[in-house]
């Protein structure tokens, strides 16, 4: 009863949480119009600054912070998380679960035909060689081709200079 009870008290936190920043959003927005209005009438001179706002922690998977995870989305994003959160679906159990139903949902539906494709189209071009094949390193990763195709499918890609 205590996890249920704490998991209650933690939605219920994010959800105010939620609100305020729903709050602070609608606020921004006013505040926004009135610069706007202010630059018509003859305050084209007013400048501020845009606020630099860090980047919240990095997600580690607890179902604390998938209050956090729901503020991130947006769109269809949001729209197929929130009943999984209202839910209390299984998905939610494994971080790895739910990360590889959202690639499912959301991700390339062919990822080694669209690496395939980027890999064949790269070349180095006018960057150095270690541009290049920290590029090609990054798109191999989603391929399942042998060492040999790879080698000279990198060759094919250097400048013939190199």
């Amino acid at each position: 009863m205590d996890g249920q009870l704490d998991l209650n008290t933690i939605l219920a936190a994010l959800n105010q949480i939620q609100m305020d920043n729903q709050t602070l959003y609608q606020e921004n927005v006013e505040l926004k119009n009135i610069i706007d209005q202010l630059r018509g009438q003859g305050g084209e001179n007013i400048h501020y600054k845009e606020p630099k706002v860090s980047l919240p922690d990095k997600f580690d998977g607890s179902r604390a912070q998938l209050g956090l995870l729901r503020s991130l989305l947006t769109g269809l994003a949001l729209v197929w998380f929130a009943p999984l959160l209202e839910n209390r679906s299984l998905l939610l159990e494994t971080f790895t679960e739910l990360v590889s139903e959202f690639e499912a949902t959301f991700g390339d539906a062919d990822k080694s035909r669209t690496a395939s494709n980027k890999i064949r189209k790269l070349t180095q071009r006018s960057r150095p060689a270690s541009s290049y094949a920290s590029k090609f390193r990054q798109i191999a990763g989603d391929l399942n081709w042998g060492k040999a195709a790879l080698i000279d499918q990198f060759r094919n890609g250097l400048r013939n200079d190199v």
